[in-house]
């Protein structure tokens, strides 16, 4: 995957949202992955390592998250979720590894592939199996990535202190 680090984050994880999708309204709904302001057009691999390499069990297009790819980890099960994409290079069943391209970023409204979106970006999102519960993709996007947390010391404790 083009580093999405790289691009600014434009929405965090689990950013409470309402909206009305099929006429029910939802409220306060956590954003399940990270929006990143990835161009249109910008290939998008899987990230390097190990860890996200797999099977893709959804390739779709969806009113909402436009084109969209599923890829269940063959390390832990895992499923990285890819949305908002203007083109999709892989099909349900396909094995992918890292660095592969999976398909094109999109997101720009009322483009083919964008589902409900208000600018160009890719949403990574990362889920803990199948159907699971959704996890900040963040941490493990910082691994595949080795974007190294600098240690910050406070100097009214003895122990170091993370800042991201």
């Amino acid at each position: 995957m083009t580093n999405p680090f790289t691009y600014p984050i434009t929405s965090n994880y689990n950013v409470k949202r309402s909206y009305v999708a099929n006429g029910i309204a939802y409220n306060n709904v956590g954003h399940d992955g990270v929006d990143f302001a990835y161009p249109s057009g910008t290939p998008v691999t899987l990230p390097p390592g190990r860890n996200f390499d797999g099977v893709v069990i959804v390739a779709q297009l969806d009113q909402f998250g436009g084109n969209w790819v599923d890829i269940k980890a063959d390390s832990d099960g895992g499923v990285l979720r890819l949305l908002h994409m203007s083109r999709v290079d892989v099909k349900v069943g396909d094995r992918v590894a890292s660095n592969q391209i999976i398909g094109l970023s999109g997101g720009v409204p009322f483009t083919y592939g964008a589902g409900q979106s208000t600018g160009a970006h890719l949403h990574i999102g990362l889920f803990d199996r199948p159907g699971g519960r959704s996890v900040d993709p963040i941490p493990e996007l910082k691994k595949a990535y080795e974007i190294i947390i600098e240690p910050k010391i406070d100097m009214n404790k003895t122990n170091l202190i993370n800042t991201i």
